[in-house]
């Protein structure tokens, strides 16, 4: 091997490094962020003040750590345009795969939360009557997306680290 050859597989390491270790602090941070969002948008009414604050904490710590997150991708992004040639080798045929089956589990979760709602939805509204709906589309949307997000990331990294 020559020294450019050396060269480019270290650095192939140094982004997988790197890509793998982005991944795993966006999904703690990520998780924070929304489900401190969620419980303080949508849960504030039932819950004591200290839990209050402590979701509310969770959300400022989660959406630093989310812009963090985003900061290194921005890093990463650089490193690939100063190294042009490294694009086909971290995109590879393995690398597509993952990201395909990947986001095939994200799709799965989505069905999957979206009939556990209507599931919900339905049992509620047969048992409980109100004159307002129990369950709110935004709530609905907001945890759907949250969890197809997270799912997709995971099912990632988990793949990732099976290969």
């Amino acid at each position: 091997m020559n020294t450019n050859e050396n060269s480019q597989i270290a650095a192939i390491e140094i982004l997988e490094n790197k890509r793998r270790a982005t991944l795993l602090v966006f999904i703690y941070y990520f998780s924070s962020w929304q489900l401190g969002w969620i419980m303080t948008k949508y849960f504030s009414t039932a819950m004591n003040t200290y839990v209050y604050y402590f979701f509310g904490v969770l959300l400022i710590l989660g959406t630093l750590g989310s812009l963090w997150h985003l900061n290194n991708l921005f890093k990463v992004s650089k490193l690939l345009k100063k190294h042009p040639e490294l694009n086909p080798m971290i995109n590879d045929e393995r690398s597509c795969s993952l990201k395909n089956k990947s986001m095939a589990y994200g799709f799965t979760a989505s069905i999957a939360t979206s009939a556990l709602f209507l599931a919900i939805s339905t049992v509620a509204d047969a048992f409980i009557y109100t004159e307002t709906t129990l369950i709110s589309a935004n709530l609905v949307a907001h945890t759907t997306l949250v969890v197809t997000v997270l799912a997709s990331v995971i099912a990632y990294a988990i793949l990732e680290q099976q290969e």
